[in-house]
């Protein structure tokens, strides 16, 4: 009988000893979990502004690996400026600023400028090398300049609109033209050059004859785009439009776009309004999406998948997408 007792309190403290251990682990899970619910630290997140690439800069050209820019200055330069890069390298030098744009292809930088003979047409290779004058379709007026496989297209402001075959750099007497106040308004598209005047937006066919017809009867107050099948413009009255590259389906796209400069990447058509604020708005339709707001006037808007460029009071900005 005693021995029964003695088993019993024994049996009592192991059940006292186990209920203060299980007591203890409670304590602990308690504690854990008052750690794990402490209050984090605020993350702030940053969006970072435009970088400004160059100072005093008229005109300037993007492609896939490079940024050229032309100084405002006289005598001018060209300025080569690698996208991955800080740190620009003279390009070309005794220049005259007098080009409505930078024309390029694969191979060249082309350009009309001042010389001692009045407005003249150049190109440069972009390997690098020495400026070489093109003699055969002297511009007269600073103008537009583009290029395709086979020929350098010259837009002049005022004066002859004409082609210039590559391999001998001689015009093609099959396409001369006189147009007059085109300017920076004029494209060029697979198969025809669009521009615009005082009335209409009109098209020239690139291949054969120069044969003037309309594209649409409307005033452009911006450059004009083109992505291979739709033209888009702002008209006088401060509507952001689109058509065909064949005249047809002629759609507003938003009112109220008090703009001079447009630029498109694969999606969307950018625009600077009248309060200096870059905006966008998708090539389907839609609202106007603030993108950036300018401290100033800002001209010649380029937009490609890694970026938006302008001039914004001479200097040369970028802003990352």
């Amino acid at each position: 009988m005693k021995l029964n007792k003695i088993f019993i309190i024994a049996i009592v403290s192991i059940i006292i000893v186990a209920g203060c251990a299980a007591k203890t682990s409670t304590t602990t899970t308690i504690a854990n979990a008052t750690t794990s619910t402490a209050i984090q630290p605020t993350t702030t997140t940053t969006i970072p502004g435009p970088a400004v690439l160059a100072d005093k800069v008229a005109r300037f050209a993007v492609d896939a690996t490079d940024i050229y820019y032309l100084t405002d200055s006289s005598p001018a330069k060209i300025f080569k400026l690698a996208k991955n890069s800080n740190t620009p390298v003279e390009f070309a030098a005794d220049l005259g600023a007098q080009s409505r744009n930078l024309g390029q292809d694969g191979t060249y930088i082309y350009l009309t400028h001042t010389g001692s003979l009045g407005v003249k047409l150049s190109r440069i290779p972009k390997a690098g090398g020495a400026v070489e004058d093109i003699y055969s379709c002297a511009p007269g007026t600073s103008g537009s300049i583009f290029a395709d496989d086979k020929y350098i297209y010259v837009f002049p402001y005022s004066g002859t609109f004409c082609r210039i075959l590559k391999t001998n750099l001689i015009s093609d007497g099959n396409f001369r033209g006189v147009v007059s106040d085109a300017g920076q308004n004029i494209i060029l598209g697979n198969n025809s050059a669009f521009y615009s005047d005082s009335l209409w937006i009109k098209k020239v066919p690139t291949a054969g004859k120069f044969e003037v017809g309309i594209l649409i009867a409307d005033v452009a107050q911006s450059n004009l785009l083109i992505d291979g099948i739709t033209v888009y413009w702002v008209s006088k009255n401060n509507e952001l439009y689109k058509i065909g590259v064949d005249g047809k389906g002629k759609s507003l796209m938003l009112a109220g776009v008090a703009a001079k400069y447009i630029a498109q990447d694969s999606s969307n058509i950018y625009f600077i309004d009248s309060g200096n604020a870059t905006k966008k708005i998708s090539k389907g339709g839609g609202a106007g999406i603030p993108v950036q707001t300018l401290t100033g006037a800002a001209s010649d808007l380029y937009a490609d998948d890694s970026g938006i460029y302008w001039i914004e009071g001479g200097s040369l900005k970028k802003l990352n997408k």
